[in-house]
């Protein structure tokens, strides 16, 4: 529908809706032409108590053409899917996935083409990464992660990484480390790509800072007397904070 209310129209029909039910998880992403709409689909499993794993069933990722209606599945496999977001030019997706096991789980950063399927892997790690929330640089070339360095278990101490967007092969590509003894629980390129602006949290404190994506440098940029809880950058570069 348009910003007014008017027009509305349905595009498709999930079982159990957007808002889900205790086995079903939902989210969407639009493009950045506003022409299609991808989303991902999460069958989990409600008693996890009798079963080795957590994923019965895959989870899927579609996309629907906003002016036709027409959807199509790009991507299936087990997993639960998260961060979901488009490449700037369209072509690819961005996305997590977390497989969850009694006795061993795997966090994966991978992007999907939409025009073939094809899935890369660009970060893969041992235990739960929770926060991963993969950011694509405005040239696509490079992505932004927040993952703990020190340990595959937890992320109790998430650091800012950049890893290349495209790969040789099968090969996974190396995280570049760019941020250390720091906690950061956000992270947004810049329109030139020299930085990235991210949200560090020190204790009850949380405020903005910039981190240059070649040395890792930081500075503080707010010194706000409330705790900033969240950030975003309008396309025009005006940045605005909830406190």
């Amino acid at each position: 529908m348009k910003k007014d209310g008017s027009e509305k129209k349905q595009l498709t029909h999930l079982k159990e809706g957007f808002a889900g039910s205790y086995n079903y998880d939902y989210n969407f992403a639009w493009s950045f032409d506003s022409n299609q709409l991808a989303f991902f689909i999460n069958p989990v499993n409600p008693d996890l108590s009798h079963s080795r794993d957590l994923h019965l069933l895959p989870s899927s990722v579609q996309v629907i053409e906003v002016m036709t209606g027409a959807l199509r599945e790009i991507y299936s496999d087990f997993g639960l899917l998260s961060d979901l977001s488009w490449y700037h030019n369209g072509e690819k997706l961005l996305m997590t996935k977390l497989r969850i096991g009694k006795e061993a789980h795997t966090s994966w950063v991978q992007s999907v083409c939409l025009r073939d399927g094809f899935v890369r892997t660009l970060a893969k790690f041992n235990g739960l990464q929770q926060f991963l929330q993969p950011e694509i640089s405005q040239d696509g070339l490079q992505v932004a992660i927040l993952y703990n360095a020190e340990s595959d278990i937890f992320d109790w101490m998430p650091s800012i990484g950049i890893v290349a967007s495209e790969g040789n092969g099968d090969a996974v590509p190396l995280v570049k480390q760019l941020t250390f003894d720091s906690k950061f629980v956000k992270s947004k390129w810049s329109k030139d790509g020299r930085q990235l602006f991210a949200l560090r949290n020190y204790g009850a404190y949380n405020q903005i800072y910039t981190s240059n994506s070649q040395s890792g440098e930081l500075k503080q940029i707010t010194n706000s007397p409330l705790n900033i809880i969240n950030f975003e950058i309008s396309p025009d570069g005006l940045m605005k904070w909830l406190a």
